[in-house]
């Protein structure tokens, strides 16, 4: 890990300090975390990995996920805005064209909020190999399935065995671990379900499109 991507792990986890008060509290009322928006939108880390021409700021996907990373730790809900909002910035100014830069400055500045909806197979994200082919300028169905599968299946897999050796106490409302059990079991499903990236790997694999 290089200097500047410990910085960001630092930076992630001095937020994730600040919003983990408040992360039960937006899961029992349903809540968008709107104080949590702002302090992002005030350090300029919604537009973090965009473009420093669009006001961006910058950072590698690498990067970008040492944050997300650390302030998942604390909420989910949170490390989600950071997420939506740099990928779909990336994507937009990879693949959009002259007139989508008002909005890629309006994503950078926070003033825009993106929402995302995803059908295809190949839609997941998240581990550091497959970010950093991304920011290498290349691109893997292969490497981001596996990466996605690694993540969620493994977060899972510990806030369970967790929840488990606490017994009937893990279970209940009052306990983190209950709100956070429901946060990464959603993970196996949006950005490509778990079956669905499998299906990905194999044709990978085999050579099959």
């Amino acid at each position: 890990m290089t200097e500047r991507e410990r910085e960001w792990v630092e930076l992630g986890r001095r937020l994730a300090a600040e919003f983990a008060p408040r992360a039960a509290r937006w899961d029992t009322e349903a809540a968008y975390p709107e104080e949590n928006h702002a302090r992002l939108r005030e350090l300029g880390l919604l537009g973090a990995a965009l473009a420093t021409a669009f006001g961006g700021g910058g950072a590698s996907l690498v990067e970008c996920y040492l944050l997300v990373e650390e302030i998942s730790k604390a909420c989910a809900n949170t490390a989600l805005l950071v997420h939506d909002q740099n990928v779909s910035g990336r994507i937009l100014a990879a693949h959009g064209g002259p007139g989508h830069r008002e909005i890629l400055e309006r994503l950078a500045a926070g003033t825009a909020e993106v929402t995302i909806a995803m059908t295809e197979p190949q839609a997941g994200s998240l581990c550091y190999r497959a970010l950093s082919e991304v920011d290498a300028g290349r691109t893997s169905a292969y490497h981001s399935a596996c990466a996605k599968i690694a993540a969620t299946e493994g977060a899972f897999r510990v806030v369970d065995d967790c929840l488990q050796m606490l017994g009937g106490a893990g279970y209940f409302a009052e306990a983190p671990l209950e709100r956070m059990l429901r946060d990464v079991r959603m993970f196996k499903i949006t950005g490509g379900t778990t079956q669905i990236l499998k299906n990905t790997i194999g044709r990978a694999l085999v050579g099959r499109p």
